[in-house]
């Protein structure tokens, strides 16, 4: 397995008159691919921002914040170590736990369409809701996978897979006391009640100390966008 980019890269390095032609397709691969890509952006765009104006009680969105994507070629059966670490990128967790757990929903989410062996293309969609950086986060991931009906279609490249994935704030005045019990104990990987309870308090005081009269939230994060850190290794924002 491996990046598109790179395999496209691989075979500019060739003179072979064969490589140009497999150069040629994987280039048509990859823009499929990043079309399929702003499609999923696309979609996911609209959901929040109906869900924003529809305010249903029921819709936890958020409000995005990220959009990252990942393109790769002849992903095998199984979840490998590079699509671990590239999920495992995408969060840095200072408590392990939490790193585990969401990992584990994540992985569990993508085995059926990494498994598959059915020609052609496969989609798989799905979101998870979790405590992160001392708020409730939700990341949406959506996958594209195609396999070729045989190696000789692109050289000897058997599938394409790509992948994006989003982070949004959820605002927690929207969820119920049973919802944040529920998000917080899933994302915690099962914790007991002590611990759940512990982590809605500490949150409890944030939410406190922001309800404050007098408290202003600085511009920089009403003004546009949220300041964002450098993408994670591997990751393309889209």
């Amino acid at each position: 397995m491996g990046f598109l980019a790179k395999k496209i890269e691989e075979q500019k390095q060739s003179k072979d008159a064969a490589a140009a032609k497999i150069k040629e397709r994987l280039e048509f691969l990859q823009c499929a691919a990043k079309n399929k890509i702003e499609n999923f952006e696309a979609e996911m765009q609209v959901e929040f921002q109906r869900a924003k104006e529809t305010a249903e009680s029921w819709s936890i969105v958020g409000r995005p914040f990220e959009f990252l994507a990942q393109y790769r070629v002849d992903v095998k059966e199984g979840i490998s170590k590079e699509i671990e670490d590239a999920l495992d990128g995408l969060f840095q967790f200072d408590k392990r736990s939490l790193k585990s757990a969401l990992s584990v929903l994540v992985k569990n989410a993508l085995k059926e369409v990494v498994i598959t062996a059915s020609v052609g293309e496969s989609y798989m969609k799905h979101f998870f809701i979790v405590p992160y950086n001392n708020a409730i986060i939700r990341t949406d991931i959506r996958v594209w996978r195609y396999n070729f009906s045989n190696q000789a279609v692109i050289g000897n490249i058997e599938n394409a897979f790509c992948f994006i994935t989003s982070k949004a704030v959820i605002d927690h005045k929207r969820l119920t006391a049973d919802e944040l019990i529920y998000f917080v104990t899933e994302g915690l990987n099962g914790a007991s009640l002590e611990q759940v309870g512990e982590y809605i308090g500490e949150l409890k005081k944030i939410w406190s100390m922001l309800e404050k009269p007098g408290y202003t939230t600085p511009d920089k994060f009403t003004s546009g966008a949220l300041p964002l850190q450098a993408a994670p290794t591997g990751w393309e924002r889209v």
